[in-house]
Protein backbone atom coordinates (compact mmCIF):
# COMPACT_ATOMS: atom_id res chain seq x y z
CA UNK A 1 0.00 0.00 0.00
CA UNK A 2 1.44 3.42 -0.93
CA UNK A 3 2.20 6.13 1.60
CA UNK A 4 -0.77 8.51 1.76
CA UNK A 5 0.92 11.04 4.07
CA UNK A 6 1.54 13.65 1.33
CA UNK A 7 -2.16 13.74 0.41
CA UNK A 8 -3.36 16.05 3.17
CA UNK A 9 -6.10 17.51 0.92
CA UNK A 10 -7.52 14.14 -0.10
CA UNK A 11 -11.32 14.18 0.35
CA UNK A 12 -12.45 10.77 -0.96
CA UNK A 13 -10.53 7.50 -0.72
CA UNK A 14 -11.83 4.25 -2.19
CA UNK A 15 -9.90 1.16 -1.14
CA UNK A 16 -12.73 -1.31 -1.67
CA UNK A 17 -12.25 -4.89 -2.88
CA UNK A 18 -8.46 -4.97 -2.62
CA UNK A 19 -8.01 -7.89 -0.19
CA UNK A 20 -6.31 -5.49 2.24
CA UNK A 21 -5.40 -6.91 5.63
CA UNK A 22 -3.89 -3.72 7.09
CA UNK A 23 -4.14 -0.01 6.36
CA UNK A 24 -2.41 1.19 9.52
CA UNK A 25 1.00 1.91 8.03
CA UNK A 26 -0.05 3.94 4.99
CA UNK A 27 -0.25 7.36 6.68
CA UNK A 28 -4.04 7.54 6.48
CA UNK A 29 -4.10 9.62 9.66
CA UNK A 30 -2.37 12.47 7.81
CA UNK A 31 -5.23 12.88 5.33
CA UNK A 32 -6.86 15.54 7.48
CA UNK A 33 -9.38 16.63 4.82
CA UNK A 34 -10.72 13.12 4.28
CA UNK A 35 -14.52 13.07 4.32
CA UNK A 36 -15.34 9.75 2.63
CA UNK A 37 -13.54 6.45 3.18
CA UNK A 38 -14.45 3.16 1.52
CA UNK A 39 -12.72 0.15 3.08
CA UNK A 40 -15.46 -2.34 2.29
CA UNK A 41 -14.92 -5.83 0.90
CA UNK A 42 -11.40 -6.36 2.25
CA UNK A 43 -9.87 -8.61 4.90
CA UNK A 44 -9.33 -6.09 7.69
CA UNK A 45 -9.29 -7.32 11.28
CA UNK A 46 -8.90 -3.85 12.79
CA UNK A 47 -9.06 -0.19 11.87
CA UNK A 48 -6.02 2.06 12.39
CA UNK A 49 -6.17 4.20 15.51
CA UNK A 50 -5.16 7.24 13.42
CA UNK A 51 -8.70 7.38 12.04
CA UNK A 52 -9.81 9.00 15.29
CA UNK A 53 -7.83 12.11 14.26
CA UNK A 54 -9.79 12.56 11.03
CA UNK A 55 -12.46 14.97 12.21
CA UNK A 56 -13.94 15.62 8.74
CA UNK A 57 -15.00 12.01 8.16
CA UNK A 58 -18.69 11.88 7.38
CA UNK A 59 -19.03 8.72 5.33
CA UNK A 60 -17.34 5.39 6.03
CA UNK A 61 -18.05 1.97 4.58
CA UNK A 62 -16.42 -0.99 6.35
CA UNK A 63 -18.91 -3.67 5.29
CA UNK A 64 -17.72 -7.11 4.14
CA UNK A 65 -14.67 -7.25 6.42
CA UNK A 66 -15.59 -10.47 8.19
CA UNK A 67 -12.77 -10.30 10.75
CA UNK A 68 -13.50 -6.71 11.75
CA UNK A 69 -15.40 -6.34 15.05
CA UNK A 70 -18.80 -4.68 14.82
CA UNK A 71 -18.23 -2.68 18.00
CA UNK A 72 -15.39 -1.18 19.97
CA UNK A 73 -14.21 2.26 21.13
CA UNK A 74 -12.82 3.35 17.74
CA UNK A 75 -15.72 1.97 15.73
CA UNK A 76 -18.21 3.62 18.10
CA UNK A 77 -16.36 6.95 17.84
CA UNK A 78 -16.29 6.83 14.04
CA UNK A 79 -19.98 5.98 13.85
CA UNK A 80 -20.86 8.93 16.12
CA UNK A 81 -18.62 11.25 14.12
CA UNK A 82 -20.29 10.27 10.85
CA UNK A 83 -23.70 10.94 12.32
CA UNK A 84 -22.57 14.24 13.84
CA UNK A 85 -21.21 15.31 10.43
CA UNK A 86 -24.59 14.36 8.89
CA UNK A 87 -22.99 11.57 6.93
CA UNK A 88 -23.44 7.84 6.52
CA UNK A 89 -21.94 4.96 8.49
CA UNK A 90 -21.97 1.49 6.92
CA UNK A 91 -20.71 -1.46 8.93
Amino acid sequence: MPNLSPFKSLVILKLSSNKLTDVGSCGLGNCMSLETLFLNDNQLAELPKQLEDLRSLSRINITKNDKLPKQGPLIDLLEKRCKANKGKWMS
